[in-house]
């Protein structure tokens, strides 16, 4: 007999938002045909019960990248913003 409480172990089975796997794999994960469902869509099923994903780590860094490119362009407009403000103060 478990000890768990049958509503506790239930809550425990309920997939969070608040918590993701995420699997970071060098290549496509392989699991073959598992009968009506294709391969990416047996994997999906698999991992929805965990809130999991896969993501591939050249995808991974290329978004990095990506992100860290943006966060500079909006930097260096920002300070480009700033010059103009403090050519337009008086005190400064």
């Amino acid at each position: 007999m478990s000890r768990l409480d049958p509503k506790m172990s239930f809550e425990l089975a309920k997939p969070s938002i608040l918590v993701r796997g995420v699997f970071v794999l060098g290549q496509e994960p392989k699991a073959g045909h598992k009968g009506k469902y294709s391969a990416e869509e047996y994997i999906e099923r698999t991992l929805a019960p965990i809130n999991g994903r896969v993501v591939l780590y050249n995808a991974l860094i290329a978004n990095a990248e990506s992100q860290y490119q943006e966060y500079l362009d909006a930097s260096d407009k920002s300070k480009d913003l700033d010059k103009l403000l403090d050519s337009l103060n008086p005190d400064s």
